[in-house]
């Protein structure tokens, strides 16, 4: 603590002689609040690194047509699993949304009241009004993001099914079927054709 002391003396401007009683008492005094404080930013994460990358929440597994969100990919799914049916041979499928998917926020009230007196008339005027506003939550620590609600996704309105197999009208039968369970629409709104 010696050569410390002299040397933070020097810096202080007291050149070499050595600090006294006084001073060392608040020089330490000073060092402990200092460490102390130092602790207590590292502990609340203040002198933090490069963010981490966000992990994203665990949600329960939404269905089917959730999971697959574009055409494409509800036309590559169907086409793998119809392909797979016994005597279908090649499958191309193409499928019609009606409309487009879209994004519904939370979003909160906000209400206020307006009162007005006027002593001529003796008459009191209340004006109300009412506000939606996006309801926000804090992401990340402090950025703040709207609350996704729901997402609705488009609804088929048919599918087009192309299979080398789709001559056998059993295996046209056991696509129709097949194809209306994995979208979950009526087996009128899908047609089967054969292909080369």
């Amino acid at each position: 603590m010696g050569k410390f002391s002299q040397w933070l003396g020097k810096l202080l401007g007291q050149g070499s002689q050595p600090l006294g009683e006084g001073q060392r008492r608040l020089l330490t005094n000073c060092l402990v609040v200092g460490l102390v404080g130092l602790v207590m930013l590292l502990t609340f994460g203040l002198f933090q690194q490069e963010p981490s990358p966000r992990r994203e929440e665990e949600v329960p597994s939404p269905p089917r047509e959730e999971k697959l969100r574009g055409t494409e990919e509800l036309e590559r799914e169907l086409s793998r699993l119809l392909s797979a049916i016994e005597g279908a041979g090649v499958v191309k499928v193409a499928i019609t949304l009606e409309g487009s998917s879209r994004r519904e926020y939370a979003r909160k009230n906000k209400e206020s009241l307006k009162v007005t007196k006027q002593d001529a008339g003796g008459r009191t005027i209340e004006e109300s009004t009412v506000e939606e506003e996006p309801l926000l939550a804090k992401r990340d620590g402090l950025r703040e993001e709207p609350v996704l609600e729901r997402e609705v996704y488009p609804v088929v309105k048919g599918a087009l099914i192309v299979a080398e197999g789709a001559g056998d009208l059993a295996v046209a039968e056991k696509l129709i079927q097949a194809a209306a369970t994995f979208l979950g629409v009526g087996t009128n709104r899908i047609m089967v054709m054969e292909g080369k």
